[in-house]
């Protein structure tokens, strides 16, 4: 009785173990590597299209009532993303869909 219920916490434990592993390896990825050129990370655009489409829906106004600043760095930092493509080498295809 003592020895298989050793050998099921045993596999539990080796279980929960491997599970535990896999899933921090995911956390892993992907790289910063992904994101240098002349790759761009597959969630970059949609990301960007996604802040565009809320700042033209107000969301620079709300955070205008949470942060006196809030407006104005909202605008500024996603107006220098085109900047920031460029510099980097990113063609203007990649950035035409975010103004």
């Amino acid at each position: 009785m003592m020895r298989s219920w050793r050998l099921t916490t045993g596999a539990l434990a080796l279980f929960f173990t491997v599970f535990l592993f896999v899933q921090n390896l995911h956390l892993y990825g992907p790289t910063s590597r992904d994101y240098l050129p002349p790759a761009l990370g597959a969630d970059v655009l949609p990301q960007l299209n996604f802040i565009g489409t809320s700042l033209r829906n107000g969301s620079a106004e709300q955070m205008q009532a949470l942060f006196p600043e809030g407006y104005f760095f909202s605008y500024v930092l996603y107006g220098l993303i085109p900047e920031q493509l460029n510099f980097f080498g990113y063609s203007d295809r990649h950035y035409e869909s975010l103004l």
